[in-house]
This record gives C-alpha cells, sequence and structure tokens, in this order.
C-alpha cells in the first residue's frame, strides 16, 4: 500500500488530471473550432472535481482499486476487444460532438435540456463514486483477485442491481451528450450502450466460475442494470 501510495504521488496525480483535462478538451476545441465552448468548460470543471477527489480519495482509502483502474493487467483477449472497439466509439463520438454540438450545431437542444443533461453527468459520477467507495475491486477489466482476497459485494448500489458502475457511466454519458448540444452523438453513445450489454454476460460468466459466492448474490439480486427490466 506504502508503495502504491509513492506511486501516485500529489504531482503524478495532478498531472494525471491534466492530462485527462487535455485528452478530452483538445479533440473537441480543435474539432469545435470553437476555444469558449461554454458547455464544454462546464463539462470540464464538473469532470476535474470529480476526477481530483476521486483520485486523492481512493490514494487514501483504496491505493489498490487506484492502481487496478489505471492498469490493463489481467484483462482476457475477449475483454481487451471490446474494450478496444469501445475505444474506437469513443473516437467517433468526440468527433459527432464536436462538429455538431461546437461548430455546425446540426442539432437544436434548448438549454434546459441542455442542463438536465449535465445534471445526468453529475449523477452519473456519483454513482461510480460510489461504486467504488462500496466495492475496493470495482476495476475496469474483468478479472477476478482471488489472491487480493475479492469477495462478492451486495451492499450500496450492488443491493439494487448487479453492475450499478455501467449505470453511472451511461447516464453520465447520455447525459454529456445531451449537455454537449449534440442529438447525432446520441449514435454512437447506443453503440456504447450495445457493447456494454454485450460485455456483461463475459463478466457475469467469470465471476459466477471464479468468485465464491456470486451464484447466491445473484439469485438475491436479480437485475443486472435496470431494476424491474433487465
Amino acid at each position: 500500500m506504502l508503495e502504491t501510495s509513492k506511486k501516485f504521488s500529489t504531482p503524478v496525480l495532478i498531472a494525471l488530471i491534466i492530462f485527462a483535462d487535455v485528452l478530452q478538451a483538445l479533440p473537441l476545441m480543435l474539432l469545435s473550432g470553437n476555444f469558449l465552448w461554454i458547455e464544454m468548460w462546464i463539462y470540464l470543471l464538473i469532470f476535474t472535481i470529480f476526477t481530483t477527489y476521486s483520485l486523492f480519495w481512493l490514494r487514501k482509502n483504496n491505493p489498490q482499486l487506484l492502481e487496478s483502474r489505471t492498469s490493463m493487467k489481467g484483462s482476457p483477449r475477449s475483454d481487451k476487444i471490446i474494450l478496444s472497439l469501445l475505444g474506437v466509439v469513443f473516437i467517433v463520438y468526440v468527433i459527432v460532438v464536436g462538429l455538431d454540438g461546437g461548430r455546425f450545431h446540426w442539432s437544436v437542444v434548448p438549454v434546459l435540456v441542455k442542463i438536465l443533461g449535465f445534471i445526468g453527468v453529475a449523477f452519473g459520477l456519483i454513482i461510480m463514486f460510489l461504486v467504488m467507495k462500496e466495492n475496493a475491486f470495482a476495476s475496469k477489466v474483468l478479472r477476478v483477485d482471488k489472491e487480493g482476497g475479492q469477495k462478492v459485494i451486495s451492499t450500496g448500489p450492488y443491493a439494487i442491481v448487479r453492475h450499478p458502475m455501467y449505470i453511472g457511466y451511461l447516464l453520465m454519458f447520455f447525459g454529456l451528450t445531451i449537455a454537449l448540444g449534440s442529438l447525432f452523438g446520441l449514435i454512437p453513445t447506443v453503440i456504447v450502450t450495445i457493447l456494454i450489454i454485450i460485455r456483461i454476460p463475459f463478466e457475469e460468466k467469470l465471476l459466477h466460475e471464479g468468485l465464491e459466492g456470486y451464484t447466491e448474490y445473484t439469485e438475491k439480486v436479480k437485475y443486472r442494470l435496470i431494476p424491474k427490466i433487465w
């Protein structure tokens, strides 16, 4: 734990935050041609606040999860394919949203709807943080950490659905698309949703086979993603 904390020193965390901001802002600025794109700056402010708090909280309370969420080690080949596809779709998403919401304004999204989008972004990020707070093994890759003592989590958001992290991520993603004023951006957003739905059975198969008590947990918590639906 001490080695991990040293690895993620304050300058390193600040550098990660700045890198994440630039990685998102730069292509959006270039595609939109608008360095004063207010909606984009509002999103970056929300994202930066969330990321800063989350990273420093994880370093203090769960450095193991911080390290696992910045690594792709241990991911099976099938999951790497899905993650690669998600990466490609995300690139398409940035291009579409940048051109639509920032430059050409093919979509017309009322200000009130954009505000609702930002609320969705905030709630999605909060859900994702609550999941990380509840589950010390909420890695972004599919794996079971038996050596680290991974166990079934059935409290907090996990008492409602089996994959609450995806709910937070999708709520944030859909909210961001609307907030940036791009209805055409909903197309790659829906594709991302489909890829996540495809990923869930692979994840559940891995957990059924490798995580003790997970089968019993699925009998208790019936729904994967959306309560009363699926």
